[in-house]
């Protein structure tokens, strides 16, 4: 209630179309889509867009970190075309930062690469898991689990390409790492072994 008073109180002194009341109207988007209003939300962060579209640089970080909010919401939704739409919008808007915000590009392509292999999109998912696995190796430690996702569902991928002798070296790399940086218990370990067990059967099928 508090944010949202606030939100009103901006737009009301600095005008719809203020920079800051946009920013107040994409924080509250955030939590009223955590608290499931997705339908006021989708709505909040449409209005925000279209103040920072119309306000700021195409390439100006806050409007790629909009985009991805846009586009993760949509997903989410079952809306796979609009969020494609945005998640190719975020991407671009990341790329234009050169070597800034890498590590963001490297997570919405992670996102983008799901949606794309949701509608059959099977070369361009792996294309773009293959980029965020880059980016992740050059940005983060190795061994960092975000590297051992980022190995299994490319790896995944690869799979259902056909690539099988790629796809398992990923599949089981992915999950050593995951083992080791998160334990055998976590849900992200867990992921990645249901992957490498659906591998398993599928290789031997092909195979028989």
């Amino acid at each position: 209630a508090t944010l949202r008073s606030a939100t009103k109180l901006l737009s009301e002194r600095l005008g719809p179309r203020s920079i800051k009341a946009a920013q107040a109207k994409n924080n509250l988007a955030v939590l009223l889509e955590e608290s499931g209003d997705v339908e006021q939300a989708e709505s909040l962060y449409r209005e925000a867009l279209e103040v920072w579209e119309s306000s700021l640089q195409p390439n100006h970080p806050t409007l790629a970190k909009g985009w991805h909010n846009l586009a993760m919401l949509l997903r989410d939704q079952e809306r796979p075309e609009e969020s494609l739409e945005y998640y190719s919008r975020a991407v671009r808007g990341y790329r234009s930062h050169g070597n800034l915000n890498r590590e963001s590009l490297g997570d919405v392509l992670i996102g983008q690469a799901k949606v794309q292999r949701s509608v059959g999109d099977l070369v361009g998912a792996a294309s773009s898991f293959r980029e965020s696995l880059a980016i992740r190796q050059e940005e983060l430690p190795p061994g960092h689990w975000r590297i051992g996702t980022a190995m299994s569902l490319l790896g995944e991928t690869l799979g259902q390409l056909g690539e099988r002798e790629e796809a398992e070296a990923m599949l089981r790399s992915g999950l050593e790492i995951l083992t080791a940086a998160l334990g055998p218990d976590d849900e992200k370990t867990h992921e990645a072994e249901e992957r490498l067990r659906r591998f398993r059967p599928a290789v031997m099928a092909s195979a028989g």
